[in-house]
């Protein structure tokens, strides 16, 4: 499995879970069943596919990409050696899978930039509104003022 598009970085939990997502709707498979120590087919091609996308597109270690499926660090280097074998044997259809992947990972990229756009304009119009609301009370201080000199000049 090559990298995709060269990034490695923090994986969050919103992305394991579209990675896993990914996975059930590639190959059926749930995470507890990768956890399983079955060795049904489409539950190897998973956790194969899993480990080898946590430590290549996301830098896990194979130590932490293990203990996220139950397996141990040498299990998590064999996976990936039969998933990069299996792709040259059969490159036509884990081509098509990678694409679909890469698809995936940059549609849920701009979805989160989009998040963090609606965050900071969020955030933006909460100073915005404070600022509002300060210039407000500002006024009505020196309204107030006003009204006190008044009562002021009245009473002398």
């Amino acid at each position: 499995m090559r990298e995709i598009n060269k990034m490695t970085h923090e994986l969050t939990e919103l992305e394991n879970k579209a990675l896993l997502g990914f996975i059930y709707d590639t190959y059926g498979v749930t995470l507890d069943e990768m956890k399983s120590r079955n060795r049904k087919r489409g539950i190897i091609e998973g956790k194969r596919f899993y480990v080898t996308a946590l430590t290549r597109v996301y830098g896990l270690t194979t130590d932490k990409a293990g203990k996220m499926c139950n397996l141990d660090h040498a299990s998590v280097i064999h996976h990936r050696r039969k998933f990069d074998s299996m792709s040259e044997t059969y490159p036509k259809e884990y081509i098509k899978l990678m694409h679909k992947y890469e698809s995936m990972i940059n549609r849920d990229v701009k979805v989160h930039e989009l998040q963090d756009l609606i965050i900071k304009r969020d955030e933006i119009n909460n100073k915005i509104n404070k600022l509002i609301i300060l210039s407000n009370n500002q006024k009505l201080n020196k309204n107030d003022r006003k009204k006190r000199e008044e009562l002021h000049c009245i009473k002398y």
